[in-house]
């Protein structure tokens, strides 16, 4: 058995930043532990490759979920390599509002406020524009701004400053509400990944192991204690020993999941997987959320978009241009202008994201393809729905993906949301000189007007933000999976340090918010 300080399961953001900053004293010895292959491909690397990485790759493990109250089942794609999703995902940088992480600890997730988070978030950074009372500089992870200037988006910032919405050169303020370039972990025209910031430049400390391709099957436990972790590996299983703790950092689905197999979860769903039952926590793989919204795309009069510069020999062309100088189209992350509205009016701050490129793609396709006439896209979601789905096992065996049931627009709050949100950008786009540039809405079609058809075309033809998280729910009460020290209740020497403890889901993309835990944990861990 192979003996370590700590073991970490997954090298996500939340696995990264804890092996960096666990391993930064040389007597401690830290195992990290991922189950998919090392993060080396073209395609991790070119911001642009993300697309073909998500539709079938060794880097991604795709899970079905359920279908849902209309007969609807997805696909939801997460990271399985060093770096997690944060090496197959979008790149988009944004933190949250303060009322998020405020929102936590008023529900008893004390220490986890927007001071406390603020100041990881600034710790962790090093952004291009420079340290202030808000961003962070010198820190590991780089975030970079794009600089991408088109007549589509500039016409998308005059129409947004005619509306109301502010340009903001820095959306990750106190203060959301803004559209300006987005924020991104791109540097030098290179993806930064949760490993090429945190992993990367301490793989040669000599108290850091990195196991690749090797699932956790379950927590080992000595009475309450957890003692190591039983891994699958090619021919076979190996064990690691904890000597101090395991840290679980394998995301909203993955966590629960292992928890279960580890026999922490609801009693009677154990019980009926023949697994014994260690922690009665009725909890696990409940509270589910995640961003569910939709891409409405314009048709546009000139040639404006990047449609065609995605296929045939122009794509060619830009593989060209990217290799030799780091520039064009496949040097740009997932969208080009980010923003933050205020929808409805009783929210007290943005209660909407919204992502805008000049490209469009063809709906439905089975792969990313974009269409032939000229187009524009502007992804949104409700930055906080209230619907919660779960995650549960599907059986005992640890190959089996776990079920998930995403029960999204189930509430009031959602519906109302989401069905503004698409009212707003098309006045958006109706705004003059945007207006100008425009012909049609083809997704999901000026037809589609009443909020019941809204609806209708949110849940068949809408999209996932990707961002799932709560299934092990920090808090103060009984009922909570995790304490605000992030421990398991019920047991001893472990840990979770990922999406899944976040009471509710914060009103940005994940990435931050968990690399900026970990960060904090990482401070309360060495403290114990």
């Amino acid at each position: 058995m192979d003996s370590f300080d700590y073991v970490i399961v997954g090298a996500g953001p939340g696995g990264c930043v804890l092996a960096n900053r666990l391993s930064a004293d040389p007597a401690i010895r830290v195992a990290l532990v991922e189950a998919g292959p090392p993060n080396k491909n073209y395609l991790i690397d070119m911001p642009k490759g993300f697309g073909k990485l998500l539709t079938g790759s060794p880097f991604v493990t795709h899970y079905p979920t359920e279908p849902d109250a209309t007969g609807q089942a997805y696909v939801w794609a997460r990271g399985k390599t060093l770096g997690g999703s944060t090496s197959v995902n979008g790149m988009a940088y944004s933190r949250g509002q303060p009322e998020d992480y405020d929102g936590w600890e008023a529900m008893g997730a004390t220490g986890w406020g927007w001071k406390t988070m603020l100041k990881a978030f600034r710790e962790i950074e090093d952004h291009e524009l420079g340290a202030d009372e808000m961003r962070g500089a010198g820190g590991p992870l780089h975030v970079g701004v794009n600089k991408v200037r088109h007549p589509v988006n500039d016409a998308v910032l005059e129409a947004a400053r005619a509306n109301g919405l502010p340009v903001r050169p820095d959306n990750n303020r106190e203060d959301q509400a803004g559209i300006g370039p987005m924020a991104h972990m791109i540097k030098n025209a290179k993806r930064m990944s949760a490993a090429d910031a945190f992993l990367t430049p301490v793989r040669s400390r000599r108290n850091l192991i990195v196991i690749t391709n090797a699932r956790a099957n379950r927590i080992l436990f000595e009475g309450r204690r957890a003692t190591g972790v039983e891994l699958a590996i090619a021919g076979g299983t190996r064990t690691l020993s904890a000597t101090r703790e395991v840290l679980v950092c394998a995301g909203a689905f993955e966590t629960p999941k292992l928890l279960m197999l580890s026999g922490i979860g609801p009693a009677e769903h154990l019980t009926a997987h023949g697994i014994a039952v260690l922690q009665d926590s009725p909890s696990v793989g409940t509270n589910m959320a995640e961003h569910r919204g939709i891409a409405l795309q314009y048709q546009l009069k000139d040639k404006l978009s990047h449609n065609p510069q995605f296929s045939g020999w122009r794509l060619i062309l830009n593989g060209i241009r990217y290799y030799l100088t780091k520039t064009g189209v496949l040097s740009y992350g997932s969208h080009e202008l980010m923003g933050f509205a205020k929808v409805v009016p009783q929210s007290r701050t943005a209660d909407t994201q919204l992502f805008i490129s000049p490209f469009s793609r063809v709906p439905g396709a089975p792969r990313p393809m974009f269409e032939k006439e000229p187009g524009a896209q502007c992804l949104i979601y409700p930055t906080r729905p209230t619907s919660r789905g779960t995650v549960t096992l599907r059986s005992a065996d640890p190959a089996d993906l776990p079920v998930i049931a995403p029960n999204a627009l189930d509430t009031d709050y959602d519906r109302h949301v989401s069905v503004e949100m698409v009212r707003y950008v098309r006045k958006l786009f109706d705004t003059a000189p945007l207006s100008d540039l425009v012909t049609d809405e083809t997704l999901p079609g000026a037809e589609v007007e009443s909020d019941e058809e809204i609806l209708q075309a949110i849940r068949t033809k809408g999209t996932w933000g990707f961002h799932t998280c709560g299934t092990a729910r920090m808090g103060s009460d009984p009922a909570s999976v995790i304490d605000p020290q992030l421990r398991v209740r019920g047991v001893e020497g472990l840990r979770v340090v990922d999406a899944s403890v976040f009471p509710t889901i914060p009103s940005c993309n994940t990435t931050a918010p968990v690399a900026a835990l970990a960060w904090r944990a990482a401070e309360i861990i060495r403290a114990a």
